[in-house]
């Protein structure tokens, strides 16, 4: 809750947005129900960042693994991208998730987790590894003291 009043368009804007995602608009073009869900088995929230024409939201839960990042559209609240562990390119380091940073450009994103360090993925590129390997990028954590 805001004291920011919304103008006619905003309203607007929200209200074709919900409208379309009752109808499905995208569930022929992206064969699904619930592109208009967190990907994921929680909806627990632990990060949040925008660029350009996308927010990327990192979910974590109280179980192991039980988090992944998406990729939301902000013109159309479909997600349309996931990122994990295993089954996706670019793969992220670990799906417990609680941090996410997005460059001002949208080119990279920084997702931090739980206990397995970060990884960065250079979006927007078919060969987005900015390091070899079997991840993206290598645990780097913090040095215990």
């Amino acid at each position: 809750v805001s004291a920011i009043t919304l103008s006619a368009t905003q309203i607007q804007q929200m209200y074709v947005a919900g409208k379309e995602a009752l109808n499905n608009k995208y569930r022929v073009k992206l064969a699904s129900d619930t592109v208009n869900q967190l990907a994921g088995t929680t909806n627990i929230v632990k990060g949040v960042a925008a660029a350009n024409e996308y927010i990327f939201t990192g979910t974590n839960g109280a179980s192991a693994d039980d988090g992944i990042l998406s990729r939301t559209l902000l013109r159309g609240d479909v997600t349309d991208k996931t990122y994990d562990e295993s089954t996706t390119d670019p793969v992220i380091v670990d799906n417990d998730i609680n941090s996410v940073a997005v460059s001002s450009d949208g080119a990279y994103i920084v997702v931090g987790t739980d206990d397995q360090g970060i990884t960065i993925i250079h979006n927007g590129s078919a060969a987005n590894r900015l390091r070899s390997g079997a991840k993206v990028q290598g645990p780097s954590k913090r040095p215990s003291n």
